[in-house]
């Protein structure tokens, strides 16, 4: 029993350990992000609560850099809240981007339109449901494909619907699947410290391998874990 109990302290010694290490990467990041958005020309309001589910300062700082350097036409964002405070301003300065967000709640919609005005025309509401994936139950939002094909996206940032054990956020990979990415493009893939979207992306950088798309990967690391998969042309993300 007095084995057990040191052996217990050591595992919870090294937890401690590793969180504080996650959570020094996450200040780290904060700082970042905010020195990086000094003297934005067009992004003016700064009121982003890095916390809870929302997207951490790792995200936050890649969607920013992203978005400033890359210069994206055609988005979709899996998921309502903070890193649409930065997409619907990006959009706002630069009127040949387009914006469409998936979400599956109607009171979230209508709380977030409170802090971000006319939000509402850019959001469709997908209810959701459940997909068996090699013999486990995931969420997916009902009928994706349905309203979003038709045009192709060069970014794709994901962070919806509500994280699932196994293959979560699968509609990634209908997403390749369906040939709905531009030549070059950008695929964010939030809460990546999670099995569910290390499984998911493990199977599209098998889809991306099959189709003979070349691209790279990087990882942005906090509290959580934001995975970036880009075409070669945006290698340079990987340590931005």
């Amino acid at each position: 029993m007095l084995f057990r109990k040191k052996s217990d302290n050591h595992v919870q010694i090294h937890q401690g350990i590793a969180e504080n290490k996650r959570l020094v990467q996450e200040v780290i990041w904060g700082q970042k992000f905010y020195f990086a958005i000094q003297d934005s020309q067009w992004l003016h309001r700064t009121n982003f609560n890095a916390s809870g589910w929302a997207l951490g300062f790792p995200a936050l700082y890649l969607l920013y850099r992203v978005l400033n350097v890359v210069k994206p036409k055609s988005i979709i964002e899996f998921g309502l809240g903070e890193s649409t405070k930065m997409t619907f301003q990006y959009i706002g300065s630069f009127p040949d981007a387009r914006l469409q967000v998936i979400e599956q709640s109607q009171e979230w919609l209508d709380f977030i339109d409170n802090e971000i005005p006319d939000i509402a025309m850019h959001v469709k509401i997908l209810p959701i449901e459940t997909r068996i994936i090699e013999g486990y139950e995931t969420i997916i939002y009902s009928n994706l494909l349905e309203n979003i094909s038709g045009r192709k996206y060069d970014l794709v940032l994901i962070d919806g619907p509500v994280g699932s054990p196994n293959f979560s956020r699968s509609q990634l990979i209908d997403i390749i699947e369906n040939d709905l990415l531009e030549k070059d493009f950008v695929i964010l893939l939030d809460d990546c410290n999670r099995i569910g979207e290390r499984q998911t992306a493990s199977r599209c950088l098998d889809l991306l391998k099959r189709k003979g798309i070349a691209n790279s990967i990087g990882f942005y690391r906090g509290m959580k874990t934001m995975l970036i998969i880009c075409s070669d042309k945006y290698k340079y993300l990987q340590n931005f």
